[in-house]
């Protein structure tokens, strides 16, 4: 099951932009001077964009640092592909979802409501959609970069958390324990940084419109 949603992601992928594709050629015909959806899906594809740009580097910078997280922990050593490239795979895979994510929520709370109070509650132009993408990027860079220098330290320091070294320690060798633990604490960091950053990205946006 697995193999086949692997096998498959291209051309998921492919349909969900061809059927979006269409959708807003449809919305440009029918509403040439305003074409709302065609805005909208754009904004959705450079959010996109955006999340896997700062994925790739993300995760060619901890597989600098630790290889073993991948190639043992992401089971990379398995993948036919050359190292970089299979890094570069995984990044795209694992950030198109939270940046379209991230994107349809701050839509959300940028539509007006059904409401006369929409008129007292402008929607937010794209380009100050488009700054407030930053939030998710520059928060997760501050979580991850805190929780690699914190795991490794609190691992060492705390006899209760000597399991996370034990755990450790199946996927990599004592000499790059450290390494390993770094690269365990910038990706978890990562994750939780990215959550948050994209929770005070739609908050923006709606204290922004009853600005």
């Amino acid at each position: 099951m697995i193999e086949a949603y692997e096998t498959t992601l291209p051309y998921r992928i492919c349909f969900a932009v061809v059927f979006f594709f269409v959708l807003a050629i449809r919305d440009w015909i029918k509403n040439p001077q305003n074409p709302t959806r065609v805005h909208e899906y754009l904004f959705l594809v450079v959010s996109m964009l955006i999340s896997i740009v700062y994925g790739i580097v993300h995760d060619h910078i901890t597989a600098t640092i630790c290889a073993d997280y991948f190639l043992k922990a992401k089971e990379l050593e398995l993948d036919p592909r050359p190292f970089r490239w299979a890094v570069t795979c995984l990044a795209v895979k694992a950030t198109y979802g939270p940046g379209l994510l991230a994107g349809a929520l701050m839509l959300i709370a940028n539509n007006p409501p059904s409401s006369k109070a929409s008129i007292s509650k402008p929607q937010l132009s794209y380009p100050h959609m488009l700054r407030l993408c930053v939030y998710p990027v520059v928060v997760a860079g501050m979580c991850g970069t805190l929780g690699g220098l914190l795991v490794p330290m609190v691992v060492y320091s705390i006899d209760a958390c000597q399991w996370f070294a034990d755990a450790a320690l199946a996927y990599t060798i004592p000499d790059r324990l450290t390494s390993f633990l770094m690269v365990w604490g910038v990706h978890a960091g990562s994750y939780l940084g990215a959550t948050l950053g994209t929770v005070i990205a739609v908050v923006k946006v709606a204290l922004a419109r009853k600005r």
